[in-house]
């Protein structure tokens, strides 16, 4: 990366495998990593093939020529990679861009909130702004309101969720992100989910599927909401989690009649998140991103399906002394005998 004045660039492989300097024009990200959007000739955008990973201080291969070839459909350049079509719908709020088929151009690519912004939540907003008194609430959606808490979560899961919109974008290319979805309204029939899972194929092992692992989750059922957990209108800077109580007191407010003491009396790994959301999916480095279904992921999974297929006890237990086999019969004597083990 280089800087001129208030402008930065990227130096990278072009489609041509020829080395080409990129002007960086917009940034994605900040908690977990951060990623840079240019702009090519015919107006699509793309996600240069460079990221920055905060935690590790390090620069790593994103869609470069480390996995992917030009041409594939999965390469930083391709078509099918194209910022409009993949991820605008969720990074900005109210998109708008036209394209052009036949000369293969994007046109008027704006949108009205970068990032996460009001309308992105709670639906158009203008009736709001112009309505008084007693109609206001009648003007804008409030997902904490809606009738049936499977549909108010599809508010957070239009973008916690991975997989593409049913229809096509201008007759043209299925996007990333929900087409003609508005909070409130049926996720599920603007949107296929296609996560990406572990060899379980249940515990998710790509990040942004909070949703679907909800979905599979005791929480759904119960309508324990995704607000429940976390701030939506914290003001400040974000951190990571967004976590209304830290550890085993954001569990604990609900669970109340837990009495049976963990798998765990060593420091701060006996809580209810170390077991029960295991950190199995990636967002910038591996396991640095929960899952959320809640649900402890035995090692006995890892002994049947082998050493990609991690477990809620090996995340700390890593060592070549650790083995599954073993770990999955002392968690069977704990649930037997109801007991803690300290090791």
């Amino acid at each position: 990366m280089s800087r001129k004045g208030d402008e930065f660039f990227i130096t990278t492989m072009d489609p041509d495998n020829k080395e080409h300097t990129y002007k960086a024009k917009y940034l994605i990200g900040s908690v977990w990593k951060q990623r840079y959007v240019t702009e090519f000739k015919n107006g699509s955008l793309h996600i240069l093939p460079v990221q920055w990973n905060v935690k590790t201080q390090e620069w790593v291969d994103y869609h470069g020529l480390k996995k992917y070839k030009p041409g594939s459909g999965k390469y930083w350049s391709d078509k099918q990679r194209t910022y409009q079509f993949k991820c605008t719908g969720c990074h900005n709020t109210g998109s708008e861009f036209q394209y052009d088929a036949a000369t293969d151009t994007f046109t008027g690519t704006k949108w009205s909130d970068k990032g996460v912004a009001c309308e992105a939540c709670h639906g158009p907003g203008s009736n709001h702004i112009i309505a008084e008194g007693d109609d206001l609430s009648k003007t804008i959606v409030n997902p904490a309101k809606i009738y049936d808490p499977n549909r108010a979560a599809m508010v957070c899961g239009q973008c916690h969720t991975r997989g593409s919109s049913v229809k096509k974008l201008f007759g043209v290319q299925k996007t990333g992100y929900p087409l003609d979805y508005k909070p409130g309204g049926q996720l599920n029939f603007v949107y296929d989910p296609k996560p990406g899972l572990l060899p379980d194929d249940e515990f998710s092992r790509q990040h942004h599927q909070q949703y679907l692992d909800w979905k599979k989750s005791g929480h759904e059922a119960t309508g324990v909401m995704c607000w429940d957990c976390h701030y939506t209108h914290r003001q400040g800077a974000s951190n990571k989690y967004q976590t209304k109580l830290p550890g085993s007191l954001l569990c604990k407010n609900c669970h109340v009649d837990i009495e049976k003491a963990g798998v765990h009396g060593i420091h701060s790994t006996n809580n209810c998140i170390g077991c029960h959301m295991p950190t199995t999916a990636k967002s910038a480095t591996p396991g640095d991103i929960h899952s959320h279904s809640f649900q402890v992921l035995d090692p006995a999974k890892t002994v049947e399906l082998g050493a990609k297929e991690p477990n809620s006890c090996n995340l700390c237990h890593y060592h070549k002394d650790d083995k599954p086999a073993d770990m999955a019969k002392i968690l069977d004597e704990i649930r037997k005998k109801g007991r803690t083990i300290k090791r």
